[in-house]
C-alpha cells in the first residue's frame, strides 16, 4: 500500500473507532449498561492499538511541514528527525498489522457482530429505551453540546495544553453524535452544525499537533540510544523555538475561534433538533 493511502486508511479507521465509542458511551442510558461497558472496553483497547502509529504519522507530517520554515532550513533542516521517525513508523506499523490480524482481534470482531445481532436490547426496560429515536438522539446531542460549551468557557490563558486537548475530544464526541444520528434530522439542520464544529476542531487539532510534535522531539533528543549530530541539535532548537512562537499565536486565537463557533451554531439551533 502506498504510504499516503496507509496514513489515510489508518485515520479513517480511528475516526470510525472513536465514533463507535462515542455513540456506545451514550447508549448506556438506553440498553444494558454491563453489555455496553464490556464492548467499550474492547473498543478502547482497539483505539489504543492504533494510537502510536497515528501519533507518529501526525508527527512525521508536521515535521516535514515545519522543514519549509526559514528558521528551520537555516539550521540545517530536520533530515535526522525525519529519517528516525520513518524508521520508527515502519516498526510500529508492522506490530499494528500483526495485532489487527491476531486471534484476539478476530474474537473481538466476532463478539461485536454477536452484540449487534442481539435483539434482547430491544426489550430494555430503561425509560430512555421507551422514547423515540429522535428524542433520545436530540437529548444526547444537546447534552454533549452543553458539556462542550461549559468546557470551552472554562478555558483561560493559564489552562494547560491538556485542557485544550480534552476540549477537542468533547468537540469530536459532539460531532460524532451529529454524524451518527444525522439521518433522523433534516440535513439543513445537521449540516451547518457539523461544519461549524469542523472549523473549531481543525483549530484545536493544529494546536494539539504542535504539542505532539514538541513532545516527540524532546523524547528523541533525550533518547540515549540515538546519537544526534550537531546539525540535528541546531535543527531541534530551531524547531522548538518555532513551535513556541506558533503556540503563543494559536493560544491567542482561542477566543476568536470560540466566538465563531458560538455565532455559527448557537444553542437554540441544537435545541431546535427536537422540534417537530
Amino acid at each position: 500500500m502506498h504510504p499516503y493511502d496507509r496514513v489515510e486508511a489508518l485515520h479513517d479507521l480511528r475516526v470510525g473507532v472513536r465514533a463507535t465509542r462515542s455513540i456506545l458511551r451514550e447508549m448506556r442510558r438506553v440498553f444494558d449498561a454491563k453489555k455496553i461497558q464490556s464492548q467499550l472496553q474492547w473498543w478502547r483497547t482497539f483505539s489504543q492499538m492504533t494510537s502510536t502509529v497515528r501519533d507518529l504519522d501526525v508527527t512525521l507530517a508536521a515535521i516535514k511541514a515545519v522543514d519549509d520554515e526559514p528558521i528551520v532550513r537555516l539550521s540545517g533542516g530536520s533530515k535526522w528527525f525525519v529519517e528516525a521517525l520513518e524508521t520508527e513508523v515502519d516498526s510500529h506499523q508492522q506490530h499494528l498489522e500483526a495485532a489487527l490480524c491476531s486471534l484476539p482481534m478476530k474474537h473481538f470482531l466476532r463478539r461485536w457482530e454477536q452484540f449487534l445481532r442481539d435483539d434482547s436490547s430491544s426489550k430494555s426496560k430503561l425509560s430512555w429505551a421507551q422514547k423515540d429515536i429522535r428524542t433520545v438522539a436530540g437529548t444526547l446531542i444537546l447534552k454533549a453540546h452543553d458539556r462542550l460549551m461549559a468546557a470551552a468557557r472554562a478555558i483561560t490563558e493559564d489552562t494547560a495544553p491538556d485542557g485544550l486537548h480534552d476540549l477537542r475530544k468533547k468537540a469530536k464526541r459532539l460531532r460524532y453524535l451529529l454524524a451518527g444520528f444525522g439521518r433522523y434530522f433534516p440535513a439543513k439542520k445537521i449540516s451547518p452544525l457539523i461544519t461549524s464544529l469542523k472549523g473549531f476542531q481543525d483549530y484545536l487539532g493544529q494546536y494539539q499537533d504542535g504539542q505532539v510534535l514538541r513532545q516527540r522531539l524532546i523524547s528523541m533528543s533525550h533518547d540515549e540510544d540515538q546519537s544526534m549530530s550537531e546539525e540535528a541539535i541546531h535543527a531541534f532548537k530551531a524547531i522548538v523555538s518555532w513551535l513556541d512562537q506558533k503556540e503563543i499565536i494559536r493560544r491567542g486565537q482561542f477566543e476568536d475561534q470560540f466566538m465563531v463557533l458560538l455565532r455559527a451554531a448557537p444553542r437554540r439551533r441544537y435545541r431546535s433538533l427536537m422540534d417537530r
